[in-house]
C-alpha cells in the first residue's frame, strides 16, 4: 500500500527526471510502441497459421502480404524495445548523476563538526549503497512498472 510518506518521496525525485522529459516520454513511447507490437505478432501469426491451414494455399498472396507484416512488427518490436532500453538507460544515468552531484554538494556545505561526528567511511558507503539502489530501481523495476502499465 502507498502511503503519504511515499508520495512525498517520490515528490522530491520530480526535479531530477524533469530535467529529463525527452528521455521519460521516450521511454513511455516506445514502451507503448513494444506492448502494441506484442499483441501484434500473435495475431499476425494466427493469420498465417490460418492461411497456412486454408484448403490449398487458394491465395498465396495474402499469405505473403501477412508474412510481410509479420516481419514489419518483428522489426518494429525490435526497433521500440531498443529504443525503450535506451531512453530508459540515458533516463536513470542522468537522474544518477544529478542526484551525485547534488550529494557532493551538500556534503561540501557541512561544516567541520559534521565530519567529526560521522566518519568518511559511513558517509561514502551510504551515499553509494543508497544511489545505487535508486539505479537498479531504474534499471529494472521502472521499466517493469512502465510496462505494467502500459499493458
Amino acid at each position: 500500500m502507498i502511503t503519504m510518506a511515499d508520495i512525498r518521496l517520490l515528490g522530491r525525485f520530480i526535479p531530477f527526471v524533469r530535467s529529463r522529459k525527452r528521455y521519460l516520454a521516450g521511454t513511455l513511447l516506445f514502451s507503448a510502441g513494444s506492448s502494441l507490437a506484442g499483441v501484434g505478432v500473435p495475431l499476425a501469426v494466427g493469420m498465417v497459421v490460418n492461411d497456412l491451414a486454408g484448403s490449398a494455399l487458394q491465395d498465396v498472396g495474402v499469405l505473403l502480404l501477412h508474412l510481410g507484416g509479420l516481419a514489419v512488427l518483428f522489426l518494429l518490436l525490435a526497433v521500440c524495445n531498443y529504443g525503450q532500453v535506451t531512453a530508459s538507460s540515458r533516463l536513470a544515468e542522468g537522474f544518477i548523476l544529478d542526484l551525485r552531484v547534488q550529494a557532493y554538494g551538500a556534503l561540501t556545505r557541512q561544516p567541520m563538526p559534521f565530519f567529526d561526528q560521522h566518519s568518511s567511511g559511513d558517509l561514502s558507503s551510504r551515499l553509494s549503497r543508497d544511489i545505487g539502489d535508486i539505479q537498479s530501481f531504474f534499471s529494472e523495476s521502472a521499466q517493469q512498472a512502465f510496462l505494467a502499465a502500459i499493458t
